[in-house]
């Protein structure tokens, strides 16, 4: 229960007054500047005046010395000093046990800490002696509900209710009692008889906009909303009608309304650019932080400056990194040592500089070792160095700490998803959704967990939330696709995945999800050969190209393959992904010359971590495998993030037999990182095989066939698969199964 900070009321105010009869002019003064203070909300200055007055208190008087230490506690409480003020309350019992308010004020306190039961203790005291005290009515039947007695409770809360049904803090948890007995009328009529008698305070209609939501009445529920904006003409109601209008899809509704909230508070204007954040419109919102930072002194609007300017997308990492670091410069005496090596550990992340920003991160730790941010920025960094592990712990350190801190809750989701662990991501995920709707990293995520539990409607309309919140974001299109998929709509989804690649044309996982969705139709060379016309035909299509290449080397045809490949990287030089299924392609011909040529060709138009691997297959051909070593271990370090890098060099040490723990590290990397590759998945179970371990051989090559049958992998592709299933099942005893899956290979 929030705790309200009253005006004296008339009984304790006429002791004081008594008290001030015959009383020194220094005691005297010392009250009326306290009093004042109060009432100019200035709670520091009225805190001191009430010390000095109880030091001159010119006689003894209990009731009166009760009443300031009651003053002197709600101070404390309104200067977010919750031991202190506790401390002042009980010494106001101590010194008065008819103090009424003192005991309310113990026991909201008490609520608030989990101590139901001596709060019930202390509210009972109040209502032995008035039984009709509505606000200890009212705290004792939350403090009920809260230990679970419903009947008690609701008893309770209806006889406040009944006697001061303006009191939104009865009002509320009788509402939401209703509600969870399936009551909603009552709800309803409840909430609405309490806000309309409680001007000035919307919390009322907030909470019936809530319950307006949740029955599906949209045009109520934003009535009750604006409700609360009538009502009370604050930041948070206008927050709470902004988050209404990005659920309900109204973005440019919201943005006019945050801008509104921004107006407000022109000394700190960052809702909208905190809102353009989290929808993935980064510069725009460096642009208004920017426009903020000269006329205030707030660090955590630096350091979002920062966060922006280094967020994916704003601009290359060399001027990201450079724009954040003038910032971080320029504002650098606002920063804390901690907030410091955060921003610091982040910009080194932009770069790619894993060992710097590991540094950085773990200096900020120590600064502050229960900073949320250092710890989550510290599990970023070990994320990105292949440490997911010790990456996860640290997340779930900083999510012990606090767990509504955002970024943490969303990293934990997307641990869950690689792992498959689809309800407890559905659960990680869905307090930030209804807490930032128009976060557009969440609903991706929450549409990932639906498609998960293949709950295709409910992913469908997340997927186009998303897209409302970011219309031209490839990974919301991929989601729908996806979706799509799994309600056997090929076209639609077909054209989702068209979309996504219209807006990166190298997105892997929309050129992934196109390429098995051509393969799940009777895939033919002349099929391939019409994909290819309609990708060279204007507009050209590169990313098309690139797809009808991959296809035609599915199928064998290496020399189209080359074709198709070649004309997509001549058309767009800087399609690294092209570059990358040549230099595969020729390892497949054994063609050292034009794998050269082509990783040449990459090297000068990809991310180092990219180059590194594409220099590592170019030694692999070379059959240099020392070098290939040497250029893998680079890109893994260096965060290379399709698998590739880490699935090349876990195939390589199991081949040789030589460093299986590390081979399984890497392999397990991999597949986090491309779930849905079945050759990953193969890699792993060979792994497995090195180590003799053969029942989780078994599981990753099982995972391998189905991944490879279900994505129209050819034949040969998976006779492999089926080969070394056959060796997984005789190690651990199944002949029979391997008789049958050596069977499928022979076919």
């Amino acid at each position: 229960m929030r705790s309200r900070f009253r005006p004296l009321s008339p009984t304790l105010a006429l002791l004081l007054v008594i008290a001030l009869s015959g009383c020194s002019r220094t005691y005297s003064e010392h009250l009326l500047d306290a009093q004042n203070a109060e009432q100019q909300g200035n709670m520091a200055a009225a805190l001191a005046a009430y010390q000095l007055a109880l030091e001159r208190l010119p006689r003894p008087d209990h009731r009166v010395a009760s009443t300031i230490h009651l003053r002197i506690g709600l101070c404390h409480l309104s200067l977010a000093q919750p031991n202190e003020a506790f401390l002042s309350f009980q010494r106001a019992v101590v010194m008065d046990a008819s103090n009424l308010e003192a005991h309310r004020r113990m026991a909201e306190m008490l609520l608030v800490g989990g101590a139901t039961e001596k709060a019930a203790e202390e509210l009972s005291a109040i209502l032995r002696k008035d039984p009709n005290d509505a606000a200890s009515l009212g705290a004792l039947g939350v403090a009920y509900a809260s230990a679970g007695d419903v009947k008690s409770a609701l008893t309770l809360l209806e006889r406040s209710f009944s006697i001061n049904p303006g009191d939104h803090q009865v009002s509320i948890p009788l509402a939401e009692l209703y509600n969870r007995l399936d009551r909603a009328d009552d709800a309803r009529r409840v909430l609405l008889q309490s806000a309309t008698r409680n001007a000035g305070v919307g919390d009322a209609w907030l909470a019936l906009g809530r319950l307006e939501e949740q029955e599906g009445q949209a045009a109520a529920a934003e009535s009750a909303y604006r409700g609360a904006v009538t009502a009370d003409d604050s930041v948070r109601n206008n927050l709470r009608l902004a988050q209404f209008l990005q659920r309900s899809g109204r973005i440019r509704d919201a943005e006019a309304i945050l801008r509104r909230v921004d107006a407000k508070q022109p000394h700190s204007p960052s809702a909208l650019a905190d809102f353009l954040l989290v929808t993935g419109r980064a510069e725009a919102a460096a642009s208004i932080y920017q426009g903020g930072l000269p006329a205030t002194a707030d660090k955590a609007i630096v350091a979002r400056s920062i966060e922006a300017r280094i967020s994916p997308g704003t601009a290359d990492a060399d001027s990201a990194a450079r724009s954040a670091r003038r910032v971080l410069l320029e504002h650098l005496d606002r920063l804390d040592p901690a907030t410091r090596s955060v921003l610091q550990a982040e910009i080194a992340l932009r770069e790619g500089d894993l060992r710097a920003a590991e540094v950085h991160a773990r200096a900020a730790v120590q600064h502050q070792p229960y900073s949320v941010p250092a710890l989550f920025v510290l599990g970023t960094v070990l994320k990105q160095s292949g440490r997911r592990a010790e990456a996860k712990a640290a997340w779930n350190h900083a999510f012990q700490t606090n767990p509504d801190y955002i970024p943490t809750r969303l990293a934990l989701t997307a641990e869950n998803v690689e792992d498959g662990e689809w309800v407890t991501a559905e659960e990680q995920v869905m307090p930030v959704v209804r807490e930032e709707p128009a976060n557009l990293q969440a609903l991706l995520l929450y549409a990932r967990t639906l498609n998960g539990q293949q709950r295709w409607p409910a992913a469908e309309s997340i997927a186009r939330r998303a897209l409302q919140v970011a219309p031209r974001d490839p990974e919301a299109h991929v989601a729908l696709a996806d979706a799509l998929i799994g309600r056997k709509l090929y076209g639609d989804a077909l054209l989702s995945y068209q979309r996504a690649l219209a807006f990166d044309s190298q997105s892997i996982p929309a050129l992934q999800g196109l390429t098995a969705l051509y393969r799940r139709g009777a895939l033919t060379r002349s099929a391939v050969q019409r994909m290819e016309l309609v990708a060279t035909a204007p507009p050209v299509s590169t990313a098309l190209l690139e797809v009808a290449g991959r296809l035609y080397a599915d199928l064998g045809h290496l020399a189209d393959a080359r074709r198709a490949l070649e004309r997509s990287l001549e058309l767009d030089p800087h399609r690294s992904s092209a570059a990358l299924a040549l230099v595969q392609l020729a390892l497949k011909q054994k063609d050292t010359r034009t794998a050269a040529s082509f990783a040449a060709v990459a090297l000068g138009k990809v991310k180092p971590a990219v180059a590194e691997l594409i220099q590592g297959r170019e030694a692999e051909l070379r059959l240099d495998r020392a070098a290939a070593i040497r250029h893998y271990e680079a890109a893994v370090r260096l965060g290379e993030g399709s698998g590739a890098a880490a699935n090349n060099l876990a195939w390589i040490y199991a081949q040789q037999g030589i460093r299986l723990d590390r081979a399984l590290e890497l392999a397990r990397r991999a597949t986090e990182l491309d779930p849905k590759n079945p050759a990953i998945w193969d890699t792993l179970g060979v792994v497995h095989l090195r180590r003799r371990d053969f029942t989780a051989a078994t599981e990753a090559l099982t995972s391998a066939r189905a991944l490879s049958e279900s994505s129209g992998q050819p034949g040969s592709a998976r006779r492999h698969i089926y080969k070394r299933l056959a060796e997984a099942y005789t190690g651990a005893g199944l002949p029979d199964r391997a008789a049958e899956v050596n069977r499928l290979a022979r076919e």
